[in-house]
């Protein structure tokens, strides 16, 4: 870890091509400005850099990677599924071929089977640093 100094006071954007996020430090709320928090041993920091250069500039500032989550940032989603399952679902209720009932059940289903939604308890949330 980068000894205690502010996060900026090292040029980290420049000298590194990475964007420091968010920085976590054990618990404790952070009142300054990310340009004014100082590192330190045991914080939790969230860069923005190059896949191919993160694990490099890493280990030239001290860090080690937390491990590796599949967020899928930036990748593209597919937006004409989602869009599809809804279409049909209300074609074949408006046509009373389906029960209503039946026709959403089905489409939340093939939501799911599709991964065009993830099945979570309510209010999950993973935003912890």
């Amino acid at each position: 870890m980068i000894a205690p100094q502010a996060a900026f006071q090292q040029p980290v954007r420049q000298r590194f091509e990475v964007n420091v996020l968010s920085i976590g430090q054990s618990g404790r709320r952070i009142k300054d400005r990310l340009r004014e928090t100082r590192f330190w041993a045991g914080d939790t920091v969230v860069l923005q850099g190059r896949p191919a250069t993160l694990t490099e500039v890493l280990s030239q500032i001290g860090c080690l990677p937390l491990t590796e989550r599949n967020l899928g940032l930036g990748q593209q989603r597919l937006q004409l599924l989602p869009v599809s399952i809804l279409v049909i679902s209300v074609v074949l209720i408006a046509t009373h071929l389906v029960p209503v009932e039946l026709a959403f059940f089905v489409a939340a289903i093939l939501a799911v089977l599709f991964r065009v939604t993830g099945v979570r308890p309510s209010g999950w949330t993973d935003w912890v640093i």
